[in-house]
């Protein structure tokens, strides 16, 4: 059977407005044009697509499972062209990269100056968020790359670690803690507790490193990201377990931790089978390479 794009097209855009006169317009066309095509199509099948109300039309069952198809194929045609434009222009446009906020003192910085040494010439446009909404990003096409913790539930992503990121606790000045000496998670359970709320991903590890340990944490405060924690840990309403790359205020105190639970893998992500331009390519490939030694320098 051929293929009649044309008026595919008709029946995708009068699908989705219910309406011949509108698809007309959006098609910038005529009505007759329009009904015509749908016509067409309807006799080429065999099926009726439309049950038909003066100017406006209602889907049939056919029309709803032919207009799902064709939105599909809708969004993967405009997908390849976006693509194809951004290759032409890879050259032109900086490396987009998204990454968690505890990684924006040292590490991100390390691995950008090692890079450059290399590529002098590499350009880079930097997201910091927190790792769900870096994620919607890359998905979205908006980051090329992102460096976060292995992300739940993105059958879309592929993600690789890169390095372990170690986690401390943090605690009021002057806690009872303060002079223990490395403690670890059931010493904490023994504190009232400041974490994450149930959608943070930090707090579902959390979560599993005192299920490990088989003990419940008192939690006293549910915050929405890692910049929030820190000042209500100062204000004496627990303690909290955070990066420890993270950024903290003067008045609390970082407590050492001990024993293998207190780290989360890190990796780098980036959308399955989606293009990516060469400077793109050359610094995912560099950060695979050479992440875990240039991380770990210094600490």
């Amino acid at each position: 059977m051929d293929v009649d794009w044309y008026r595919l097209e008709c029946f995708r855009v009068a699908g989705r407005l219910e309406h011949l006169s509108k698809a007309a317009i959006a098609l910038r066309t005529s009505q007759p044009a329009v009904s015509r095509a749908i016509g067409k199509l309807e006799e080429q099948l065999g099926v009726l697509l439309f049950d038909r109300i003066g100017r406006s039309v209602k889907l049939t069952e056919h029309g709803r499972l032919l207009l799902q198809k064709m939105e599909k194929a809708h969004r993967e045609v405009e997908g390849a062209q976006r693509l194809i434009r951004e290759s032409g222009q890879a050259d032109n446009r900086p490396t987009r990269v998204g990454f968690m906020r505890s990684l924006s003192a040292r590490v991100i910085p390390r691995l950008v100056r090692a890079y450059r040494t290399s590529h002098p010439q590499a350009q880079f446009s930097f997201v910091t968020n927190s790792g769900s909404a870096i994620a919607d990003l890359l998905e979205s096409g908006e980051l090329d790359l992102i460096l976060i913790a292995a992300p739940k539930e993105r059958p879309s992503l592929t993600w690789k670690k890169v390095f372990d990121q170690r986690l401390i606790a943090i605690a009021p000045l002057n806690s009872p803690l303060e002079k223990a000496g490395p403690i670890g998670i059931k010493e904490l359970a023994e504190q009232p507790f400041v974490t994450f709320k149930s959608s943070h991903v930090m707090r579902t590890l959390i979560d599993q490193i005192f299920e490990s340990a088989g003990v419940v944490p008192k939690v006293t405060f549910e915050g929405d990201d890692s910049s929030s924690i820190p000042g209500f840990v100062a204000a004496g309403l627990g303690v909290a377990i955070l990066a420890h790359d993270s950024e903290f205020p003067k008045d609390v105190v970082i407590l050492p931790t001990n024993g293998p639970l207190f780290v989360r893998p890190v990796g780098l992500a980036w959308v399955n089978g989606s293009f990516m331009p060469e400077g793109v390519r050359n610094f995912r490939d560099f950060v695979l390479r050479n992440g875990p030694s240039l991380i770990s320098k210094g600490g």
